[in-house]
């Protein structure tokens, strides 16, 4: 049983800034799109009620899982979406698209600079000459990286009325600066109504912090041209108090 795949959209319900510029960028597109690490389908499913031809992969069973079980209850009958089991390092499809994406940071999860690369060329490899290539990442702060490590801190409750419980989510970060990843442990207490705990499970994550030239650069030198950098995703100016990078890249 994945049990994080199982509360995965519980604990990201509030996460929905994103979802409305990313539906807006595949309507733009005027075309096919590739979403890559799609998740449970947080993203894919109101790109896909737009009525817009979409295959998005992921490499957990588990969140695949989660995604095919909401088909039965999505208001499309989403015959223009496919999910595929698949890494977004090596994946193979016998057409382009006008529009891949990386949503909720998930480009961050590549954690060298061969993986980034081989990602960068094969997603270049599958995009049409017009196309254009999006995805946000957070930007490093030196005030958590400076901070104190291997703490547990309160991130937040999910109520889970359906099943009368509760999730109390913890997280532990450590900052690894000389390979710019940071190492994540969620843990996860899952109380009764009575208010005790029953369970505790964890789930452990990594990403790479990469800095705005650097990502730049790394595109630059694979191929791809800087059409957008913005600061958030209702596409304000990029400056010094931005927190976010999201990016527009197309073709060289």
């Amino acid at each position: 049983m994945d049990l994080w795949s199982d509360i995965y959209d519980q604990v990201y319900l509030d996460v929905n800034e994103d979802i409305d510029f990313y539906v807006q960028e595949s309507i733009l597109s005027d075309g096919s799109v590739l979403e890559l690490g799609c998740g449970t389908g947080r993203v894919t499913f109101p790109i896909a009620r737009e009525g817009i031809d979409l295959i998005a992969i992921d490499n957990s069973t588990g969140m695949l899982k989660m995604a095919l079980e909401k088909i039965k209850h999505q208001d499309t009958s989403c015959t223009n979406l496919e999910f595929v089991k698949s890494d977004m390092r090596n994946f193979t499809f016998n057409k382009k698209f006008n529009l891949i994406i990386i949503p909720f940071r998930g480009f961050q999860s590549l954690l060298n600079i061969n993986d980034q690369i081989q990602t960068l060329l094969n997603i270049k490899e599958h995009l049409n000459r017009d196309g254009r290539f999006i995805f946000n990442a957070f930007v490093p702060s030196s005030e958590s990286m400076e901070g104190p490590e291997d703490i547990l801190s309160h991130y937040k409750d999910v109520q889970d009325v359906e099943n009368d419980r509760k999730f109390i989510i913890w997280n532990q970060s450590e900052y690894d600066q000389f390979n710019q990843i940071v190492h994540t442990r969620v843990v996860v207490d899952e109380s009764n109504n009575l208010g005790d705990v029953v369970r505790r499970f964890y789930r452990d994550f990594s990403l790479r912090y990469t800095f705005r030239w650097e990502f730049y650069h790394l595109l630059r030198s694979n191929g791809f041209k800087l059409l957008n950098l913005y600061g958030d995703f209702e596409k304000s100016d990029f400056d010094d108090s931005s927190t976010e990078m999201v990016w527009e890249f197309g073709l060289e």
